[in-house]
């Protein structure tokens, strides 16, 4: 078909053809040959003739017959040249198949341009040539049989389309796997392909399956050509191959009670035929013992059972007879005929082992669990504990080998053991030894853990394992120590016999029975006594005054160690009696109220305690009385006196009750009362109420005017005020009084007018009381003021300005402002200076939300308040300011008021009292579907009348329904409805849902409508399981197939659920993976062993959506394993060792192989090829066990070291494949020599010398045996008589050591035969030798003292005082028992030693202890002399301690201490009497003495010091009696006493006491005002002053120095006051927006102790400054426009034009610095204007001019706000304004001409090409394009005439897509070579 182009464009072209004509000439030909042969072999373009022709005019035109149909002409020029070329071969062979002559004629035709016309021909010869080669099939298949007789096997057919002869050749290379030729096998018969089998014994199947070689064919030519082709020949198997035993000759040992169906052994045998030929089973045959005699020959399968498939040997008895047996097992395979194959085993069946090993721990003959050890004790010759061992079996199954762990003390235990391997159906017994001590104390556990590990020998060895623990007896090494000393203690006098008032507490690191303790005194005092536990108890009765103290001494003993501790104990008084009053007054009695501040009554105190309880405390309940003294010891007298003067109009009777607490404990009180009448005295005068006396008279007072009243009363109780009497002196006449009801009534006398002059008229008024004794009276003066009452002055308010606030929610008659005013008219004129009302005045408005409240007048001021009227509205006023006027009183109507304004402003309070109201409603919109959380699309906006950008506390917050749930979120404050869930058109296509807006009081709600739009959201998924795993097996073909991959997609669409694959990531060296249909191929052949195992691969599915969605699966390919690898052992060259007399069935060698196939290709089996042994032996096995080849002794006997030294092995090992592999490997076993020689010892008799004390383990001598053999395998031991006990041998070298102490008194001399003998089972003696050891006499035993007494000694000066001898034994007999040394360890100062020796017996020596030097109770009353004894003056000297205890006796004779010279005290002034200032303390070394403390002399001021000092404790305390005033700082600073202390004997000591009184602080710092008030401005610096405050305290010295503090106050760190001025500045920066006032408590501290605090009150206001630029309350506005219009307001997204977009800023500042003005920097397109709205500034954009969507879509402009005070906000927002499309752009088409290619002849309906077009307004509007064909042209083929055409004829157009078609299969190039396709597109909405 012939393919035409036209092309579809919006432009015509127009095409011009221009044509040329020519005239007729004559033309001649000559032909001239280029060779006269033509080849077969010529090609296209071959040169064969040529033809030339001259033609006048233009030229000459050559054309070639049509008989001549493979040539062609080329000409050129006016003189035509024209070559003759061969098109197309001539074949040979086709002319003579058909029969044709081989000549070829060609005839040229030569034709002018006049018409004229020549003909000429020329004739060819048809050569043939060897062109083609053999021809033959490129591969032959075969079947022969191994070990074919001679014979053909087949013919090789092959042709030659030369015809020419062929002939046949094998590859002269090729081999069998065995190395032989295939020429050797095969070859072919003369000039003949037909292979002739002529070497077919030479071909074994078991070597090579196939045999595979080239033939060559060629043609017999002179240039011959050849073909080859490959032929395959399979061998056919024979059973030529009997079952081969690979493990035969093996020997076996089992138990005899192995247990029927147990298996003995596997026979392993291989047969390498194939098939049935290569199969085969297993049988028994005959089994004979060889342990009898005669042997026994029985039937093997009356024994045994065999698994005919795999030889598996299984027991058929239970028990056998043990013994030695050798069966016969047979294989027989399944080939025709059968061949078989029979291996000898042999069994030998060793008697059963039943009884493990057991064990009993023995200690002293007993059996125990838990061994005892007492600790830092070394047992050598006798052991710890015995362990009995015991096995029930019998031969070497009852042999045990035991072994002992003891972990961390295997250094301190060994275990003695000589009979371990012996036959144990007896016990035995294996020593435990212990070879060094063990410290229990160091132990961090109680019991020491060993495990005893015993297996016995048996063929199947049983092993026990017991776990024991070894208790560590403690033994006695430390002494007791007392806890919590010193030890002291009180016990009271009234205790009563048997009392425990104390246990002493000791504590020992030892344990047990070491660590009990009894307790013991020895004190001469018989008071007390010690219980055996260490309770203190009382003996008998006790008497402080008898003794205050003792001091005893409490022994602890624990058998061993003897320890004391001084015990002091302190006798405390006991409280028995009351305090007892007595006196001589009576109880009763009556006194004037008039009785002088003097002594009342007179008593008598006593309490017979002593001590504490016998001092006592008084005190008197009524303040009018005082006590002296207030306290005392044992009796004192009391003195009660009036020191508050009695008043009977108070009380008639007055109550005393005198207490006196004792200071016993517990405390004892008592109590005596006096009851006192009084009766009354006049001792009052008569008293005038409510002076001063002061009256007003106006001038327009008529006569008779009531002015006042004057009184008085008497407050005598007696005389009441009816009985006074009054005298008026000197009143003036224009007054007149008169006298009613006791008191004076005060009119006027006379009329006054306007002219009066103010005046002042002064009398006097006397009271007089009635008593007829003495009568008291009283006089005063009284005031009348005429005043003149004119109206001068107007009202004065108390503020000059008036500021408040009310909530609008208020109610009516609210207070809002308190007011007050006062007139100065009052002081004149009552009634003029009294304010009448107060008035509202200004705006009228006003008076409809305030009045005016009066209130009663207040002295001299009215006061009153502006209350609400009604109610008021915030939204709708929120601040008043207005005036209200003050009016006061005309007093007679006849004086004008007056009356003051005062400006009051009012601001109102905002409250919550308005719902939010939602704007835009309805909200309806529409998001796409899996739109990500978090993405805004919708905006709800609410307006609340309450809310303003000053306060937002009334913003609407906007909240979402929850039922149901929906995934969306609104942001609470912006109103912004955001994604917050997963949103799936296919589960739900729209949401409604509830909006809430809530004020914090009113929640309303609006109806919110989200539609979803479809996305291609669904992936596809895969059409396979999961783990998704296929295998393939290696080494397969390129090409080959493994699956098809397939998935299924849910969307619907059909580009979302068309499905493509793709390996991720692309592109794999392996595998293959079509695209539209998921086959999977294989890439190359694979290969497991180098590595090809497993491959991982990701496949992508993928659909054709938009966007696309993807799932991936991971697919596992495994490649399976063929046997294609042979095994390899990996050791390349073993060797082993066996010994000469090793025994039948130990392991020689273990052998490893490796195959690098899998599964049964990689099972191995080993099989023993070759031995090397002499005389063809064959003393070795093998055994496979996986992959190891385990080599054992079959033949002991065939083991000779003298025969052969060493053997090498041949072992072979072969795979389980289908067709095994197999390898080889030789191995070298060297034979070891063993010893056969007895040993035998070089000399007679040894001898050695040891001493007596030579440690344990001490070598002595060596007593060695020879062997002449290389080897030695020999031991000793030692025998003879009991001695041996002392000594053991190392069995290995013969060393002898000490076992156990020797001891020269008991033995001087030790025989002992050492034997030697091999170690061979059962050992042999094979010699022995006689050993003597002299034992050498040493100082081994220790002296010791006997008995040892304790003495009694009087403390003082002692010269050379025999105080106790000692005696001392040494019982050693024949070393240095005379020499005795005695040293004392302990007051070797004080003390010395004399010794003397025994003349009688030397073995006893005596220390004398004399004492030289003073010895002192109270520093030292018990004293320990330790003495040490030596008995040798070398280190080897032993040793014998003893300690003499010495119990001094107390005298008193030293004098008291007192633990200071001089004591320094303090006192406060004013302390009252018992104050305890301070104590001494003196100290009297003596035991159990008294002392008495007292007042030596007051030193100064001299006999003036008003205190006094406890005999007893030393208490010093303040004294009052009266004569000597208390401690006052301002009188006496300090005072000196001197004190004295007396013990029992007379001596004393004195001490000085200093006593400083000090100051008390009891003035409080005072501010001179109660409250201050400052200011500061907000900008204010850190530092800056504000005021200073100032207070005094009338203290003295630091009791006066006062510093100032903020004592407290909210943020009252912004401030500090300087604490030594009083001055207050500011510490922190300011912030009115934060803080406007602070309130703050400034305290004055002063310095005395405790301190005094004086406190006032500061407030301090903070004064604006314009320090807060303004914030824009978001970083982005966004806002909506629509095109094309000017003068038009931005509203906010997804809203219609009536929400305007409001930019908003706040400013903390107040007044005009929060005023804002915004401005955008820079546009031309918008402008922006400020309104007040709702109190608050906010921004409008306009748009300035027109906006054009599709010129630009979006502005951003930046804002800037600037406030009243000139401040630019700190950020600039910006503005992001999206201009809204209007459908106003015509489409265009997005190419400017379309070109196409048609091929002529097509069909109808063909897709040609889709055109598109795009509209320049936005995607909502770009969706109504349509496309038409408005004209079709059709281009003729010549002339290029552009011809109309009916359009839908030829072609159409999708209207909607834009997809072209034809419309007609009449598309003939020929007539058109093109159409112009005109196309118009166009908007449905234009």
């Amino acid at each position: 078909m012939e393919v035409r182009h036209f092309r579809f464009s919006r432009f015509l072209t127009l095409l011009l053809l221009i044509s040329v004509f020519q005239t007729r000439e004559v033309c001649s030909i000559t032909i001239t040959p280029a060779t006269g042969q033509l080849l077969e072999s010529n090609r296209t373009q071959t040169f064969i003739l040529s033809a030339e022709s001259f033609d006048p005019n233009l030229g000459v035109t050559f054309t070639l017959n049509s008989f001549s149909p493979n040539f062609a002409l080329v000409s050129a020029g006016i003189t035509v040249t024209s070559n003759t070329l061969i098109l197309g071969p001539y074949d040979y062979e086709t002319f003579i198949a058909n029969g044709v002559a081989t000549v070829i004629g060609v005839i040229v035709n030569a034709v002018s341009t006049a018409g004229d016309t020549e003909l000429s021909a020329f004739a060819f010869t048809l050569t043939n040539v060897n062109e083609f080669p053999p021809v033959v099939n490129p591969e032959y298949f075969f079947q022969l049989i191994e070990n074919a007789p001679t014979g053909t096997l087949g013919i090789i057919n092959a042709t030659d389309r030369d015809g020419d002869l062929l002939q046949c050749s094998i590859d002269p290379t090729a081999q069998t796997s065995l190395g032989v030729f295939i020429s050797n096998i095969f070859s072919f018969a003369t000039k003949s392909c037909e292979i002739l089998v002529s070497g077919g014994d030479l071909i074994d199947f078991e070597a090579d399956q196939f045999l595979n070689f080239t033939v060559v064919v060629t043609d017999v030519t002179s240039e011959p050509q050849s073909a080859e082709t490959l032929v395959s020949v399979q061998i056919i198997d024979s059973n030529d191959n009997p079952p081969e035993f690979l493990n035969n000759d093996v020997v076996t040992r089992i138990s005899q009670n192995i247990g029927i169906g147990n298996l003995i052994l596997t026979a392993l045998a291989q047969d390498v035929d194939s098939g049935d030929r290569g199969r085969f089973e297993f049988y028994l045959g005959l089994q004979t013992s060889t342990t009898t005699t005669p042997e026994v020959t029985v039937e093997g399968s009356t024994q045994y059972d065999i698994d005919a498939d795999r030889g598996n040997l299984t027991a058929k008895l239970d028990p056998y007879t043990p013994g030695t047996y050798e069966l016969s097992i047979c294989a027989r395979d399944f080939g025709t005929p059968s061949e078989t194959a029979c291996a000898l085993y042999t069994i030998i069946i060793e008697p059963a082992n039943n009884d493990p090993p057991s064990f009993e721990l023995r200690q002293g003959g007993i059996i125990v669990l838990v061994p005892e050890l007492t600790e830092e004790t070394v047992y050598t010759s006798v052991p710890v504990f015995i362990i009995q061992v015991i096995d029930a079996d019998d031969g070497t199954t009852g042999q045990v080998e035991v072994t002992a762990d003891f972990y961390s003390f295997n250094s301190n235990f060994r275990l003695l053991d000589t009979s371990t391997l012996q036959n144990q159906q007896t016990p035995y017994n294996i020593e435990v030894y212990l070879d060094s001590p063990i410290d229990r104390e160091s132990l961090t556990i109680d019991l020491i853990p060993f495990t005893l590990y015993g297996i016995d020998r048996g063929f199947i060895p049983l092993e026990r394992t017991y776990e024991y623990n070894i208790s560590i007896l403690d033994f006695n090494d430390f002494p007791p120590v007392f806890e919590d000393t010193p030890y002291m203690a009180m016990v009271s006098e009234s205790a009563p016999i048997g009392y425990i008032f104390f246990s002493a507490n000791t504590s020992d690191v030892d344990i047990g029975v070491n660590a009990e303790h009894e307790f013991y005194t020895n004190s001469t005092d018989p008071e007390f006594d010690v219980h055996v536990n260490g309770s203190v108890y009382l003996a008998i009765d006790i008497e402080r005054a008898n003794n205050p103290t003792y001091e005893i001494f409490i022994f602890a003993t624990d058998s061993v160690f003897t320890v004391f501790v001084k015990f002091v104990i302190t006798v405390i008084e006991s409280n028995e009696f009351d305090p007892i009053f007595t006196t001589d007054n009576a109880t009763s009695f009556t006194l004037q109220e008039d009785y002088p501040l003097s002594l009342i009554v007179t008593l008598n105190i006593s309490d017979l305690d002593f001590g504490l309880s016998g001092q006592f405390d008084v005190s008197v309940s009524n303040p009018l009385f005082e006590i002296v003294p207030d306290n005392g010891n044992r009796e004192a007298y009391l003195e009660v006196s009036l020191v508050t003067p009695f008043d009977y109009e108070t009380s008639i009777q007055e109550t005393l009750t005198i207490t006196a607490t004792d200071r016993g404990n517990p405390q004892r009180t008592g109590i005596i009362t006096f009851i006192i009448d009084l009766t009354d005295v006049n001792e009052f005068s008569p008293s005038f109420q409510n002076t001063p006396f002061v009256f007003t008279a106006l001038a327009h007072y008529a006569i008779g005017t009531f002015l006042g009243t004057v009184s008085a009363i008497d407050n005598d109780g007696t005389t009441d005020r009816e009985d006074i009497n009054y005298t008026v002196v000197n009143i003036p006449s224009e007054f007149a009084y008169s006298i009613t009801d006791a008191a004076i009534q005060l009119v006027t006398d006379t009329t006054f007018d306007s002219s009066t002059s103010n005046e002042n008229f002064t009398f006097t008024v006397t009271a007089e009381d009635n008593d007829p004794v003495s009568p008291r009276n009283t006089t005063v003066t009284v005031e009348i003021r005429l005043q003149n009452d004119e109206n001068n002055h107007g009202p004065v308010f108390g503020l000059s300005f008036y500021s408040g606030s009310i909530a609008e929610d208020a109610s009516d008659g609210t207070v809002i402002i308190n007011i007050s005013a006062t007139d100065e008219d009052f002081a004149l004129n009552e009634i003029a200076g009294t304010i009448s009302k107060f008035e509202l005045t200004g705006d009228p408005e006003v008076f409809s939300y305030f009045r005016t409240v009066l209130y009663p007048l207040d002295g001299d001021v009215s006061r009153g308040a502006i209350v609400l009227n009604g109610s008021i509205d915030y939204e709708t006023v929120d601040s008043v300011t207005f005036s209200i006027t003050a009016v006061d009183t005309s007093p007679n109507n006849l004086t004008p008021r007056r009356s003051s304004p005062v400006l009051v402003s009012i601001i109102v309070e905002n409250v919550n009292d308005n719902p939010p109201v939602f704007i835009g409603e309805p909200y309806i919109t529409t998001i796409e579907e899996n739109t990500a959380n978090g993405t805004e699309f919708l905006e709800i906006e609410a307006t609340d009348a309450d809310f303003n950008n000053i306060d937002d506390s009334f913003r609407p917050n906007f909240s979402i329904s929850t039922h149901p749930p929906v995934p969306f979120q609104v942001d609470s404050v912006s109103g912004l409805l955001s994604v917050a869930g997963e949103l799936d058109r296919e589960q739900n296509t729209q949401f409604q849902f509830f909006i809430f807006a809530f004020d914090g009081l009113h929640n309303v709600s609006t109806n919110v409508t989200v539609f979803l739009s479809d996305a291609n959201d669904n992936a596809p998924i895969f059409n396979v399981t999961v783990p998704f795993v296929l295998y393939v097996f290696e080494e397969q073909s390129f090409g080959y197939e493994i699956t098809t991959i397939t998935a299924t997609d849910i969307d619907g669409l059909p580009l979302n659920n068309e499905i493509r694959f793709r390996f991720v990531p692309a592109g794999n060296a392996e595998f293959l993976l079509v695209e539209p249909t998921g086959e999977l191929k294989g890439l190359r052949e694979l290969d497991r062993d180098t590595g090809d195992t497993i491959f991982n691969l990701t496949i992508l599915a993928e659909d054709d959506g938009s966007p696309r969605q993807s799932t991936t699966i991971d697919l596992q390919i495994i490649v399976l394993d063929i046997n294609d690898n042979s095994p390899v052992f990996l050791d390349s060259s073993p060797t082993a060792e066996v010994s000469e007399n090793a025994t039948f069935n130990i392991t020689v060698l273990t052998l490893e192989a490796d195959d690098d196939d899998i599964g049964e290709n990689a099972r191995l089996d080993f099989s023993i090829v070759d031995q090397g042994a002499v005389g063809g032996l064959e003393p070795f096995r093998v055994r496979t066990f996986e992959n190891f080849a385990e080599i054992f002794l079959n033949d002991s006997s065939a083991i000779d070291y003298e025969t052969q030294t060493a053997y090498i092995v041949r072992l072979a090992v072969r795979d389980g494949g289908s067709i095994p592999l197999m390898n080889t490997i030789d191995i070298r076993i060297n034979v070891l020599d063993v010893d056969d020689n007895d040993p035998t010892f070089p000399q007679p008799l040894y001898t050695a010398t040891i001493s007596e004390t030579a440690p344990i383990n001490f070598f002595v001598l060596s007593v060695l045996a020879e062997d002449p053999d290389s080897v030695t395998n020999f031991a000793h031991q030692l025998q003879g008589n009991t001695t041996n006990a002392f000594f053991y041998i190392n069995a290995t070298t013969g060393d002898i050591f000490l076992q156990r102490p020797l001891n020269h008194e008991n033995a001087h001399t030790h025989y002992l035969i050492v034997e030697t003998f091999n170690l061979d089972s059962p050992a042999v003696i094979t010699d022995s030798t006689n050993v003597t050891i002299y034992v050498s006499d040493e100082n081994d035993l220790a002296p010791f003292f006997l008995a040892i007494s304790n003495e009694n000694l009087d403390e003082g000066s002692y010269l050379d005082e025999l105080i106790v001898t000692l005696t001392l034994v040494d019982l050693d007999v024949n070393h240095m028992a005379h020499y005795v040394e005695f040293t004392l360890l302990t007051e070797s100062e004080r003390f010395y030693i004399t010794q003397d020796i025994d003349p009688a017996n030397s073995s006893i020596s005596f220390a004398n202890l004399f004492l030289t030097g003073d010895v002192d109770f109270e520093s030292q009353p018990l004293i320990a002399v330790t003495i040490r004894a030596l008995d040798d003056n070398t280190t080897s000297a032993q040793s014998a301690i003893a300690t003499v205890f010495i119990y001094l006796n107390n005298l008193d004779d030293e004098p008291p201490v007192f633990d200071q010279e001089l004591y320094e005290a303090t006192v406060n002034e004013g302390s009252l009497a018992a104050t305890i200032v301070t104590a001494v303390h003196a100290d009297d070394p003596d035991v159990g003495v008294i002392l008495n403390y007292g007042l030596f002399q007051r030193i100064f001021p001299i006999n003036a010091a008003p205190f006094e000092i406890n005999s007893q404790s030393g208490v010093i305390q303040v004294f009052d009696d009266g004569s000597v005033p208390i401690p006052d700082f301002e009188a006496i600073k300090y005072y000196t006493l001197e004190i004295i202390a007396v013990d029992g004997g007379g001596n004393n000591d004195t001490t000085i006491v200093n006593i400083t009184v000090l100051d008390v602080n009891d003035n409080t710092p005072e501010f001179e005002n109660t409250s201050y008030v400052g200011s500061v401005s907000e900008g204010a610096l850190v530092g800056t002053s504000i005021l200073t405050l100032q207070a005094t305290d009338l203290d003295e010295t630091s009791n006066a120095d006062i510093f100032y503090i903020i004592v407290s106050g909210i943020d009252n760190e912004h401030f500090k006051i300087i604490a030594a001025t009083g001055e207050v500045f500011v510490e922190m920066e300011l912030d009115r927006e934060t803080r406007p006032e602070y309130n703050l408590v400034i305290g004055a501290v002063d310095q005395g102790y405790p301190p005094n605090t004086g406190l006032t009150y500061l407030t301090i206001t903070i004064e604006d400054v314009n320090d807060n630029k303004p914030n824009f309350t978001r970083s982005t506005f966004n806002g909506q426009v629509f095109e094309n219009e000017a003068n038009y307001s931005v509203f906010i997204p997804f809203s219609s034009t009536s929400n305007l977009l409001y930019i908003t800023a706040t400013d903390d500042d107040i007044d005009v610095n929060a005023q804002i003005e915004y401005e955008i920097i820079s546009s031309s397109e918008f402008r922006i204007r400020t309104e007040l709205i709702n109190g608050a500034y906010v921004g409008i954009i306009e748009t300035l001019v027109e906006l054009d969507r599709e010129v630009q879509d979006r502005y951003v402009l930046t804002l800037r706000a600037i406030d009243g005070g000139g401040l630019t906000s700190a950020t600039l927002p910006q503005v992001v304004i999206d201009v809204l499309d209007r459908d106003d752009s015509i489409p265009e088409f997005d190419e400017i001409e379309y070109f196409v290619d048609l091929t002529e002849n097509g069909f109808s309906e063909e897709y040609l090409i889709t055109v598109s077009a795009t509209e320049l307004d936005s995607a909502a509007n770009n969706t109504n394009i349509k496309f038409r064909i408005s004209s079709v042209f059709k281009v003729e083929v010549n002339t290029f005439t552009n011809i109309d055409a009916t359009p839908e004829n030829l072609f159409r157009i999708n209207d909607t897509t834009g997809e072209v078609f034809t419309n007609s299969d009449q598309f003939d190039r020929e007539q058109f070579v093109e159409y112009v396709v005109t196309l118009e597109t166009t908007s449905r909405d234009n």
